[in-house]
This record gives structure tokens, C-alpha cells and sequence, in this order.
């Protein structure tokens, strides 16, 4: 059975529940993937925490995330998805017992860019996340060159995040597509949707028949881990 540690944002939970539904190939109700889905959407803030929290605001932060991980395993869990990406940098301070049930977006993600070819990817993605290095991290162990975004498209980037997804408010078309042709402009041939947030927004946009992917190839970690959670489950 598979835990969901959601809630952060609950739009991005809902997606990768949804995600898992269409992924899988079910002729029937008994042909989906038996899950708990837990939404912690009062966690605090992991971008805040992170950036100009105390040491006691990142250990309750990583204390919460214990006892949610604790708690899908005590109800039969094997494995656990949380869906954020900053969260994973409390994850990564978690006891080994806890940290090896966790499926993490951020190592499963390197692993698929790392089999696409792509030379270089912008890491789009909250500062909490860009700044405690999880993707800079893992794709330089994959071998791949990585890109962080200059200040101006990382403002825009965290106004995507939380002044339209986290606030209810649908991303304006115009706003994303020019901040994607920048990244494309900056030398980059692939971008990671490092914030689930993010994937909210795209999933938005690639249902418009006029999208073109801007000359990038999107990387969305919740996609991804679908896919990952789904093959484990059929084994």
C-alpha cells in the first residue's frame, strides 16, 4: 500500500492523486493502487522554515513530517510519497528506518534526466529549495549540468508559486511563457518543475492545445514518481 504525505499545497496532492489514477492501467475499481492519502495542510511553510527559521522551527518541521511518515507505515504503508520538494531537504535528516520507506521526487527525478539526454537543466523551484542545493546536488552526481535561474526569473518564479497557485489564483499565460523562453534563452534544453506548485501550473498549461513546451522539455517530479509508484506497486 502507498502513504501520501500531502497538503503542501493541496492542489498539488490532489494532482498526484489524480496523476496515479490515469497512469494506471485499470480495467476496473480492483486494478488501482491501494493508498492513504494524508493531508498535512497546517504544516508550516518549508521555504520560511528553511530561509530564516531557528533551528527549533526546522526541527519541528522535521519532526511533523516524522510522525506523518510514522503514521502511514503503522497503518501498512511499504512506501511513501510526500508531495513537496522542499520537504525533502527535512527528509534527508530523517532517521534511516523513516528515510528509506520515503520515495524521493528529488533522487527519482536525476535518475530520469539522466536517461534523457538533455545537457543542461534550470532548476525551477522555490528558494528553499534552490538555496539547500537538493537538485544541484543530485544532478551533478547524475552527470548532468544544471542552471540556476538569475534573481529576476526566480522572483518570478516564486510569484508563480505563491501570489497565483498557493493563493487560488490561475497562473496568466503570457507571465509563464516568457519566463520559459528566458530559461530556453539562458542555454537550457530541459527545466525541472522543482515545486509541486509548479506542476500544478503546467499540468494547467499542457492541456491547451497551442502549448509548445516554450523549446523545453519539462521534467515534472510528480509526473515522474506516478509512474515510479506505479511500477513498484505492479511488481
Amino acid at each position: 500500500m502507498l502513504g501520501i504525505v500531502g497538503g503542501m499545497g493541496p492542489l498539488a496532492s490532489a494532482l498526484f492523486y489524480e496523476m496515479l489514477i490515469r497512469k494506471t492501467p485499470a480495467g476496473k475499481d480492483q486494478d488501482h493502487i491501494d493508498l492513504i492519502l494524508l493531508s498535512h495542510s497546517s504544516m508550516p511553510d518549508r521555504t520560511a522554515t528553511i530561509l530564516h527559521g531557528s533551528e527549533e522551527d526546522k526541527q519541528l518541521v522535521r519532526s511533523l513530517l516524522e510522525k506523518d511518515v510514522e503514521r502511514l507505515v503503522a497503518a501498512g504503508c511499504d512506501e511513501v510519497v510526500i508531495t513537496c520538494n522542499t520537504a525533502h531537504y527535512f527528509v534527508a535528516r530523517m532517521p534511516e528506518k523513516l528515510r528509506k520507506k520515503v520515495i524521493n521526487l528529488i533522487d527519482v527525478t536525476a535518475e530520469k534526466i539522466a536517461c534523457s539526454g538533455k545537457k543542461r537543466i534550470a532548476i525551477l523551484a522555490t528558494d528553499g529549495t534552490i538555496r539547500t542545493g537538493l537538485y544541484q546536488k543530485a544532478l551533478e552526481q547524475a552527470g548532468i549540468d544544471s542552471e540556476i535561474p538569475d534573481p529576476d526569473i526566480q522572483n518570478i518564479v516564486m510569484r508563480i508559486i505563491y501570489d497565483h497557485v498557493k493563493s487560488g489564483k490561475k497562473v496568466p499565460g503570457q507571465l509563464w511563457h516568457e519566463t520559459m523562453s528566458r530559461v530556453r534563452a539562458s542555454g537550457c534544453d530541459g527545466a525541472i518543475l522543482g515545486c509541486t506548485e509548479l506542476s500544478v501550473a503546467f499540468d494547467e498549461f499542457k492541456g491547451d492545445e497551442t502549448f509548445d513546451g516554450d523549446g523545453l522539455s519539462f521534467f515534472d517530479p510528480l509526473e515522474i514518481t506516478a509512474e515510479k509508484c506505479i511500477a513498484l506497486e505492479k511488481m
